[in-house]
């Protein structure tokens, strides 16, 4: 099938702003089927991370906290993105629950349905040692004898699921916490506002926060002995 469409980029008489006329074919196949998201009943409306870091092993460790909305009356569980992370406890407000790890994500079945419009707290603890993707350390090695300790994350566009449990669709959006342990004299950088920092002999800590929703990928850890 062909289209038409117009750039605005053709010159024409020493002028910029002439329409070009151009023709092209759609990009998708006339056999091709729609797809859509499934039904969101449940989403997040405010993530506090709480991460901890070793560069030995190239390990994140921490608890993921998670405000959620019940959008809908049927809600029988809950499915978080969450690949090859080991998760040593789930609690739904101050109670341990049960959870099935698949390896590519969280299911959590809930004993009884939730009211619509209610908020649920979930928290989860978890560790991933040499995460495939989302985050990556950078350390002395024999190559390279004097370069400096770093972590830094790239989520884009769905690998925040690899180093903490989350819902990694960029039409989820919530608010964010990200608090951060690292070594003495270390620097931490995440999204929003610094609320916090302490540092001392053993260790340096560092708390953002940032009330704007914004999607999952979007969140940026970086730190670093940076001079």
């Amino acid at each position: 099938m062909s289209l038409t469409r117009y750039c605005k980029f053709h010159i024409h008489e020493g002028e910029s702003e002439h329409w070009g006329v151009l023709d092209r074919r759609a990009f998708a196949s006339k056999h091709a089927k729609a797809n859509y998201m499934p039904d969101t009943k449940v989403v997040p409306r405010h993530l506090k991370l709480e991460l901890h870091f070793d560069w030995k092993k190239n390990q994140v460790w921490g608890t993921t906290f998670y405000e959620l909305e019940v959008l809908a009356d049927d809600v029988e569980e809950i499915l978080i993105d969450a690949v090859n992370l080991d998760i040593s406890e789930v609690k739904l407000g101050t109670q341990k629950i049960t959870f099935d790890n698949t390896g590519t994500g969280l299911i959590i079945p809930l004993k009884k349905t939730p009211r619509i419009r209610s908020v649920l707290k979930l928290s989860i603890n978890h560790s991933v040692e040499k995460p495939q993707a989302g985050i990556y350390f950078t350390q002395a090695d024999e190559h390279y004898p004097n370069r400096f300790k770093t972590v830094w994350t790239q989520g884009q566009d769905e690998d925040s699921r690899y180093y903490f449990p989350c819902f990694d669709k960029p039409n989820y959006k919530q608010t964010t916490e990200v608090i951060l342990h690292l070594p003495p004299k270390m620097f931490g950088l995440s999204n929003g506002k610094l609320i916090k920092e302490k540092r001392t002999s053993k260790f340096s800590l560092y708390h953002y926060k940032l009330d704007i929703p914004y999607s999952t990928y979007l969140l940026s850890i970086v730190a670093g002995d940076f001079s």
